[in-house]
C-alpha cells in the first residue's frame, strides 16, 4: 500500500495539471481573483516535504515541523505536521491556529497532510485520526474553516471517496482543487459542491 502512495504520488506529479467554517453554509469555494495581492511569497511546497521559508522568520509559536506551504493573491499559508495552519501578509507577522483545538467538539480529529492555495481560497486535505476517512476543508482566509463533501457520480449512483489522500494542489485554469491519494487516484474538486470526479491512474 505504502509502493502504491508512492507511485501515486509520482504520476500526480508526472501529470502536471496546469496550472469555510463553522456558521457557512456553503460549500463552494472561488477561485476568481478578489482579494488584494500580496507582496511577498516563499517557493510553493503544495504536496507533502515542504521546507519551511528560506531567509524569512516562521511564526515562533508553532511547535511542529513545517510539512507544505503555498501562496495566493491574500496571503502566504502553512501547514505542520501538528495540524497547525498558519498565514502571513508580509512574511513576518503570522496567525497561527491548532486546528483540532479549534474546531474541538465540531469536526472529529484531523491529521493534516496537504494544503493548497486557488485564487480566492486555501484547503488542507488528510484523514480523520479515528475512521481513516479522507478529510478536506476550505477557508477564504484562513480563520475559518468549513468541510467540503468528497462524495462523486458514477451514473445515477452516489460514491465517498475511500482513498486518503496524500498531496493536494490547485489547478487555477480549471478552477479546481487536485488531490493526489492511494491506490492510483486523482480526486478532483472543482467550485461545484456536486460535480467532484473521480480518475484511476493505475497500470494494472
Amino acid at each position: 500500500m505504502l509502493n502504491r502512495g508512492i507511485i501515486s504520488l509520482s504520476i500526480f506529479l508526472a501529470l502536471s495539471i496546469t496550472g469555510s467554517g463553522r456558521g457557512s453554509a456553503s460549500e463552494n469555494f472561488r477561485f476568481a481573483p478578489s482579494l488584494p495581492s500580496v507582496a511577498w511569497a516563499p517557493p510553493v511546497h503544495e504536496a507533502t516535504g515542504g521546507h519551511g521559508f528560506p531567509g524569512h522568520s516562521l511564526p515562533t509559536q508553532i511547535k511542529g515541523e513545517v510539512i507544505g506551504t503555498t501562496s495566493n493573491e491574500y496571503a502566504t499559508f502553512g501547514l505542520t505536521d501538528k495540524g497547525e495552519i498558519f498565514w502571513s501578509r508580509d512574511g513576518q507577522s503570522w496567525t497561527v491556529i491548532d486546528f483540532n483545538e479549534m474546531y474541538r467538539g465540531y469536526y472529529a480529529p484531523v491529521h493534516l497532510v496537504g494544503i493548497a492555495a486557488g485564487a480566492g481560497s486555501v484547503a488542507v486535505v488528510g484523514t480523520y485520526e479515528e475512521s481513516g476517512a479522507p478529510a478536506m476543508f476550505v477557508s477564504q482566509r484562513g480563520s475559518v474553516w468549513s468541510e467540503r463533501t468528497l462524495t462523486y457520480s458514477q451514473g445515477e449512483e452516489l460514491f465517498e471517496l475511500g482513498e486518503a489522500p496524500l498531496a493536494i494542489r490547485a489547478d487555477l485554469e480549471r478552477d479546481e482543487y487536485v488531490l493526489t491519494c492511494t491506490d492510483d487516484v486523482l480526486f478532483f474538486v472543482p467550485s461545484c459542491s456536486h460535480c467532484n470526479r473521480l480518475e484511476y491512474h493505475g497500470t494494472d
